[in-house]
């Protein structure tokens, strides 16, 4: 699969991996055992959903560099919560976020890295993958992206909106 191209079929756990495409970003999804989707919000990028309810984007990053890499040298992982969807329809508490419950998530989650985009009153979590020249197999690939919503959920929990 380097430079892109495969099959998620015949995408073997030990095969290296040294850039990707989002044809190639939707296989590993599926792989790692999600769905996925083209994204209707954000254009170039796959939708997918974790049976926790997190919904996350994936594309690629750092793409079409043709000097050091055909495709994309890595993977964009992103999880956009509404605070009025956490609020209305998932019951959470309604409080405020707070910069304090940012930076501890940000602090004590180093996986990923949180946000709070205030003009669209949501919280952001993000992680990226880079693959590199000397890549990663595919395996290792599907668990960071098994982890990304499972972490992004311990943040919401935990740390933005405890239901304790």
């Amino acid at each position: 699969m380097s430079g892109g191209g495969g099959s998620a079929a015949t995408l073997a756990a030990d095969q290296i991996i040294t850039s990707v495409s989002l044809a190639d970003i939707e296989k590993l999804i599926v792989g790692a055992g999600f769905t996925a989707t083209p994204s209707s919000k954000y254009p170039g990028f796959v939708d997918s959903s974790h049976p926790n309810g997190v919904r996350f984007h994936a594309s690629g990053l750092a793409c079409e560099d043709q000097a050091n890499v055909r495709g994309c040298a890595g993977i964009f992982l992103m999880v956009d919560v509404s605070v009025k969807t956490m609020q209305t329809v998932l019951q959470y508490p309604d409080e405020e976020v707070t910069w304090e419950a940012i930076n501890r998530a940000n602090t004590e989650q180093q996986l990923i890295t949180t946000y709070f985009n205030q003009p669209n009153n949501s919280v952001m979590m993000k992680r990226v993958l880079l693959i590199g020249e000397g890549g990663h197999t595919a395996s290792n690939i599907k668990a960071e992206i098994v982890v990304f919503p499972e972490s992004a959920k311990t943040v919401i929990d935990d740390y933005i909106w405890p239901k304790g």
